[in-house]
């Protein structure tokens, strides 16, 4: 991420979408959320993980966590817009990928306090050692009812965090894996406390859902601009691509598919601003939208030809990054 990027990124307040009242910008709707999202994916996907990635933690404290947690933790993120403080939202495991269900890092109670246990992959700004929060589960519970969303305290002992290497996709934001060992978790880390912390991360994890879902969606429309584009200023046999018949179907399914994507991330969205129950319906559209994206994005480079293959044309690095969405927790 270019600094001089991250520092206009930062005076734009996209950095710090929550209450001034911590800092912020102002708060922004999850439907806000989503077109921001599909901005930042149309320009760069990589980049648009890194800007998104920095912000995870803090909006799960402000829509999980309590208002006290919220006035010690956020000012300090807020500072000078968010550009000098990546936090990181540790989801993803190695045996379940997307489906949170199957969660294995484990919360026990150790007396009046907790340890956590387990291990994380592709955390966005994970290396770093400021905010940091893990998605884990109750021991002995089932479901989503058992996740928690647990702050890790500051220099903990027990949490080693590793650089992943280089990515096939998306590589502007940095990820690292996070292995805990028995890491001593005081009660109050637990965003919405042991035993109420369910629907809090859930919606979280439902925002979460909508922003990736949201990025895709901006991926895809970039691809299919691009080789509508160049589909009708590529000239064979006399007549531009695009008034062949093949190519011409590709590109509308390309566009219906996109439309469709689009709206059920709409729809979650909009379900969460209601404050309904949004986890099933906002991980249902963010798998659509990764989906569809790899669709796209193969076919963009299909009507590029041989070109698309070649780092003149973006369409190889929307493939790339596409097939990268899928490893995102």
């Amino acid at each position: 991420m270019p600094a001089d990027l991250l520092r206009r990124l930062a005076d734009t307040g996209l950095l710090t979408p929550f209450p001034e009242t911590y800092g912020g910008s102002g708060e922004q709707s999850a439907v806000t959320h989503a077109l921001i999202a599909e901005e930042l994916g149309y320009g760069d996907g990589g980049l648009a993980l890194h800007v998104i990635g920095s912000f995870l933690a803090p909006l799960a404290v402000l829509t999980a966590g309590t208002s006290a947690l919220a006035e010690s933790l956020l000012p300090a993120y807020s500072a000078n817009g968010g550009a000098n403080a990546p936090s990181a939202l540790a989801l993803s495991e190695p045996a379940c990928g997307l489906d949170v269900r199957q969660t294995l890092t484990t919360l026990r109670r150790d007396g009046s306090d907790f340890e956590l246990s387990g291990l994380k992959r592709a955390v966005v700004h994970g290396q770093n050692s400021g905010l940091r929060i893990v998605l884990a589960r109750l021991e002995g519970s089932a479901g989503v009812d058992g996740l928690r969303l647990v702050v890790l305290p500051e220099n903990a002992a027990g949490v080693e965090a590793t650089p992943e290497a280089a990515p096939l996709g998306l590589r502007a934001a940095p990820r690292a894996r996070l292995r805990l060992h028995e890491v001593a978790i005081p009660p109050d880390a637990i965003l919405g406390g042991a035993d109420k912390g369910a629907e809090g991360a859930q919606q979280t994890l439902a925002l979460v859902n909508i922003l990736f879902g949201g990025l895709a969606v901006g991926i895809s429309r970039a691809a299919l601009e691009y080789a509508a584009e160049y589909a009708r200023g590529r000239v064979q046999f006399e007549r531009p691509i695009s008034s062949y018949q093949a190519i011409a179907f590709m590109a509308a399914e390309m566009a219906m598919d996109l439309d469709a994507a689009r709206l059920l991330i709409w729809r979650a969205a909009q379900a969460w601003d209601t404050g309904a129950d949004a986890l099933r319906l906002a991980e249902r559209a963010r798998m659509q939208a990764v989906k569809t994206t790899q669709r796209i994005t193969i076919d963009a480079v299909q009507i590029l030809g041989g070109a698309g293959f070649l780092q003149d044309h973006p369409v190889e690095l929307w493939m790339r990054d596409a097939a990268a969405l899928v490893a995102l927790g």
